[in-house]
């Protein structure tokens, strides 16, 4: 299995998963929320920001579903929905959509954040529709 690292720089993201919690960035100069972690933000560039736990929430912006592994560890997994999701707080988020057959995915459906555990260490941050 291929697994994050996890850096100084993504470490509270990581600590906020393994909380369940879905930890964004927030600049103090323009109040900016953005995904994935960066030393900066990326609209203003002000290197002053702070950890924020998202909402949990979103509606679906557009989809993939993967038919074919690219790796033996996601063999049983497929089909795999994989999801970008616009937050409630704006950063648009990739993750994969659980709980939903393909065929009953649809763009602009409201999902809500779950998490799954591949280590003790790294849980990811995913989402299923609400409801």
């Amino acid at each position: 299995m291929i697994l994050p690292e996890i850096t100084p720089l993504t470490a509270p993201y990581w600590a906020g998963a393994r909380e369940r919690k879905l930890r964004l960035q927030s600049c103090r100069a323009c109040a900016n929320v953005w995904h994935p972690p960066s030393p900066g933000c990326p609209r203003c560039g002000s290197p002053d920001y702070q950890w924020i736990d998202a909402a949990g929430t979103g509606q679906l912006h557009s989809f993939a579903v993967i038919q074919a592994a690219a790796h033996p560890a996601a063999q049983g997994r497929l089909p795999l929905v994989v999801a970008l999701v616009r937050l409630t707080e704006g950063p648009l988020f990739l993750c994969n959509l659980l709980g939903c057959a393909p065929e009953d995915v649809r763009v602009e459906m409201p999902v809500r954040l779950d998490f799954e555990a591949l280590t003790p260490e790294i849980v990811l941050p995913q989402f299923r529709p609400l409801g």
